[in-house]
């Protein structure tokens, strides 16, 4: 429930299902509640109320601070390492989350659509808008946009290679067409067996060409 359930002076409208998401992300993500140090059915309802509307919930960056045995678990139930476990909730996550749960409902996603659209901008490296507002944030977000973008453009392409391949064969350059064939074919998946085969094809076929043109 989000502080304003507690509140018999407030109107509940979707907000509180946004603080609701949060909890809920909060204990995907770090594997407990955001008040995990409370006993929820030792506390009546005005402790409960008090908690909820008073106490800071747990970020989730405190994973770290896990003893060693518990943050493993959290982490094998995740397919991660602790480490990177840790570094993935130290700062975005962490702030959507926390935006999420804020005490006052006007500091939290006016909506679910406004949560869904953050976590997008998480997705693809955008600044998030419950980050800071600093251009250190924002210049670090690009810079690793880009790095990401270089990588990407460093590593072989199989349709990049194989339009580079039928250019190269277009103009005649049969042995360098061939080169960038087998150069796509090393790194398309290998379960992938009806491409392999089409491609094994048309370097025949090329080889044949090329013989066929050295003998005239």
């Amino acid at each position: 429930m989000s502080p304003e359930q507690f509140s018999s002076s407030q109107d509940v409208d979707t907000r509180s299902d946004v603080y609701c998401f949060g909890v809920l992300l909060h204990e995907l993500l770090a594997g407990r509640h955001p008040f995990s140090g409370a006993s929820f059915s030792s506390l009546n309802f005005g402790d409960l109320t008090e908690l909820i509307q008073k106490i800071a919930p747990q970020d989730l960056s405190k994973i770290s601070d896990l003893p060693a045995e518990d943050l493993n678990e959290i982490a094998r139930a995740r397919s991660i390492e602790p480490r990177k476990l840790c570094a993935m909730l130290r700062e975005d996550l962490n702030w959507i989350v926390r935006k999420c749960l804020e005490k006052d409902r006007n500091d939290r996603y006016a909506s679910a659509n406004g949560l869904a659209a953050d976590v997008e901008r998480y997705l693809s490296d955008l600044p998030v808008v419950a980050g800071p507002s600093t251009t250190r944030y924002r210049v670090a977000k690009f810079v690793k946009r880009m790095c990401a973008i270089e990588t990407e453009l460093k590593q072989p392409h199989p349709q990049r290679l194989m339009v580079l391949g039928n250019l190269q064969a277009a103009k005649g350059d049969i042995p360098a067409a061939i080169k960038s064939i087998k150069a796509a074919m090393k790194v398309i998946d290998k379960a992938n067996t009806s491409q392999i085969e089409r491609l094994q094809q048309v370097i025949r076929k090329w080889e044949s060409q090329s013989e066929s043109t050295n003998a005239e």
